[in-house]
């Protein structure tokens, strides 16, 4: 049992696409901390496919929405992304880090900056990437390797203020060991949505419950 507090986020693409501000206000009323909302294609297949969402959603969520964008944003990207009014930018590449310059342009614009590292990239060349961070988010692998992952995203860390996300397979039975591992916030989706929909949210709630409890 870690004893720390772990934040729960739901990850929409789990939810009802078809009925997504109605799918927010259940999953926060049932107790999800944040809104995680994925654009996990290239971004310049459907450039403005991420920001319309994120627009669209901004006035439904109450606690705080995150839009993570699979690949490098070019100015005008980037602009719209932050101009739709998302809490935090999480952005990455499939093999490899951001640069330095666009975490810092992503706080400029008025937006958390938060940095996916990718599965096989070295924990060490984080290096002074955190210095520009608020949040790290990783997508794990099945895998007994998956908590020394986590153990070793947060020593790079260190004592920097950067939260430590993790997303992937998130369960009951997995959150305890990636939490005492190091985990802030735990971005789950079928675990969170699995069983239930809108219209009767009780079961969100007791899908965030037990998450919550197993992380302790």
């Amino acid at each position: 049992m870690s004893g720390r507090p772990v934040a729960i986020a739901a990850a929409l693409r789990a939810a009802d696409l078809a009925d997504l501000a109605a799918e927010v206000a259940a999953v926060e009323g049932a107790g999800a901390d944040l809104v995680h909302l994925d654009l996990c294609v290239p971004a310049a297949a459907c450039p403005m496919l991420g920001p319309a969402l994120c627009r669209a959603l901004r006035p439904h969520v109450l606690t705080r929405l995150d839009l993570h964008l699979a690949g490098l944003p070019d100015p005008a990207l980037l602009a719209a992304c932050v101009g739709a009014g998302p809490d935090g930018l999480i952005v990455g590449l499939p093999g490899g880090l951001p640069p330095p310059g666009l975490l810092r342009a992503i706080r400029a614009a008025g937006a958390a900056p938060g940095m996916a590292v990718p599965p096989g990239i070295d924990p060490g060349d984080l290096g002074d990437l955190g210095a520009h961070l608020d949040l790290v988010d990783t997508v794990l692998l099945p895998g007994p390797a998956t908590a020394g992952t986590v153990a070793a995203l947060a020593a790079a860390i260190g004592g920097r203020p950067v939260a430590l996300q993790v997303e992937g397979g998130i369960a009951p039975d997995s959150a305890a060991g990636l939490v005492a591992a190091g985990a802030d916030v735990l971005v789950a989706g079928r675990a969170v949505f699995a069983g239930g929909h809108a219209a009767d949210p009780s079961i969100y709630g007791q899908n965030i419950r037990d998450l919550r409890c197993a992380a302790r």
